[in-house]
């Protein structure tokens, strides 16, 4: 019983070892690492629940950081081509039509036509999810891209959410000292 014991209480230390050990390479950026770290505890202990839950959350938190990466290259992206859209567009006017401006602006203009869509669904997601800032950047890039109700319906929403925050903030502090 005593071995038993000393074994559990082991196991569970290994287990604090490796989140620990898993975490501190997840706050340095290594999050290969830190996957790798838990996946050999769970060969040992493929049991664990502690271990097992570390690495649900660790995942979640990749699949989170991923996303808002992919956002920034998405919002990069487009305002890259926007800016090269206009260099281009001053060029063939400058220089008289050239036909290899026009096949990079038509390359560029598929290419705004593909993202438009998609700024405008992760615009959406944004704005569901509570990020305002975010949704506001995808939904005026949209916007500049090509006119889109969407875009316009989105950013109506997050000016009339502002608003109401900014009424309801100056209603709470004009509101008398020690009534709710």
């Amino acid at each position: 019983l005593k071995l038993r014991h000393e074994a559990i209480y082991q196991a569970f230390r290994y287990e604090q070892q490796v989140i620990a050990e898993a975490r501190a390479r997840q706050d340095e950026g290594d999050w290969r690492g830190a996957l790798e770290a838990i996946d050999v505890a769970l060969v040992r202990y493929p049991e664990s629940t502690p271990l097992q839950q570390a690495r649900a959350e660790l995942k979640t938190e990749q699949q989170f950081r991923l996303a808002e990466l992919d956002s920034d290259l998405m919002l990069a992206r487009g305002s890259w081509l926007l800016q090269q859209r206009g260099v281009l567009e001053k060029r063939r006017t400058l220089a008289g039509a050239n036909w290899t401006d026009g096949w990079k602006l038509t390359d560029i203009d598929q290419e705004l036509a593909r993202l438009h869509p998609a700024l405008i669904g992760q615009g959406q997601r944004a704005l569901k999810d509570g990020k305002a800032a975010v949704a506001e950047r995808c939904f005026t890039l949209a916007l500049q891209i090509q006119p889109d109700p969407a875009a316009r319906k989105g950013l109506t929403a997050i000016r009339q959410s502002r608003e109401q925050q900014q009424s309801a903030s100056r209603e709470r502090q004009h509101q008398p000292q020690g009534t709710p």
